[in-house]
């Protein structure tokens, strides 16, 4: 666990070392997602950092439709895994199957 920490907290550390408001809302994303392993109060950075980057990527107004498209992904996936965790031929952290 110790590894897996240290790479989640490199990876928001690089978003210091870079400029592009969206890659760096794009790290913290990444490193969000990742921090699931611990918490699973990290997976809500996912989407808040990635749709900051979309946001960031096409300003205001013009963000509205990708913002809605990847919302509309999100909601998909979410009614996917709620009726198929169990296809998975993997064990899924007890935290992840609380309702």
């Amino acid at each position: 666990m110790r590894a897996a920490q240290r790479a989640i907290l490199d990876v928001h550390a690089f978003a210091g070392d870079i400029k592009s408001p969206e890659d760096i809302a794009l790290c913290h994303a990444i490193g969000q997602a990742c921090g699931v392993v611990h918490t699973a109060g990290h997976a809500m950075g996912l989407p808040i950092y990635e749709l900051t980057s979309i946001i960031r990527r096409y300003g205001l107004p013009a963000c509205r439709e990708p913002v809605e498209a990847r919302l509309r992904h999100y909601t998909d996936r979410l009614l996917y895994w709620e009726e198929h965790a169990e296809d998975l031929p993997r064990q899924w952290a007890e935290f992840m199957l609380k309702g």
